[in-house]
């Protein structure tokens, strides 16, 4: 295999692995579908930064997750932001 076809091969196993796919997310008091191409909870807070940021609170499926977990198709996610404060101060 000469260097073109290898950095083709490459090219096409990048995109396999990045393929669309939907989860449900929650966004203003329920769930809304949305499509990804997100592989892991880091990629995703790259590809959504107006919704998750990097101080979130993730859980994919009703678990706490970190960054290095898979996030598959179907899966339902939630960010919740850490820096909140609430009650009278």
């Amino acid at each position: 295999m000469n260097t073109r076809e290898s950095i083709i091969q490459s090219n096409h196993m990048k995109e396999a692995k990045m393929a669309t796919k939907t989860i449900k997310f929650l966004q203003g008091g329920g769930f809304v579908e949305k499509q990804v191409n997100a592989d892991t909870v880091e990629q995703l807070r790259n590809e959504l930064p107006d919704d998750i940021s990097a101080s979130s609170s993730v859980a994919v499926d009703g678990v706490s997750v970190t960054n290095t977990h898979v996030i598959t198709d179907g899966a339902i996610v939630a960010a919740v932001n850490n820096n909140k404060s609430g009650g009278d101060q």
